[in-house]
């Protein structure tokens, strides 16, 4: 496992034999400095192409409509030829009701690009990974 990318509010750790892409988001998350480190998330996907990733969201964070509606354009459409085959979502079971809205809003954006790749959201990390890995 390889750390790509560690800002003041997004990790990547990549390990190439299991084509698995871990996304970390924690800290004080902002609409700007989230569109900056999606960017950047963007080109390391291009880059790799990864065949899964698993996400853990910050729960202190909410994407409105405006940044789904950039996410959308700016996000899933650019990577929609180099999708994943599956996303996972861990959420802690303590912390679903705060991030299902998230969430929901998402998979929205993601059914909405008409998007391949399957997506599950998982309470127990373990079940996360093994689905993953699949």
């Amino acid at each position: 496992m390889e750390r790509i990318i560690e800002t003041d509010i997004l990790s990547l750790d990549y390990e190439p034999i299991l084509s698995l892409l871990i996304e970390r988001w924690y800290g004080c998350i902002t609409n700007e400095n989230y569109k900056k480190n999606m960017s950047l998330l963007v080109e390391k996907i291009f880059l790799l192409t990864p065949q899964k990733i698993m996400v853990y969201p910050n729960y202190n964070f909410l994407i409105n409509p405006d940044l789904q509606e950039w996410m959308a354009k700016n996000v899933f459409e650019p990577t929609k030829k180099n999708q994943a085959e599956k996303i996972a979502f861990f959420m802690p079971e303590d912390k679903k009701e705060t991030l299902l809205i998230q969430i929901l809003a998402v998979i929205r954006i993601m059914e909405d690009e008409k998007s391949t790749y399957q997506i599950q959201y998982f309470y127990d990390e373990d079940e996360a990974y093994k689905w993953l890995l699949l």
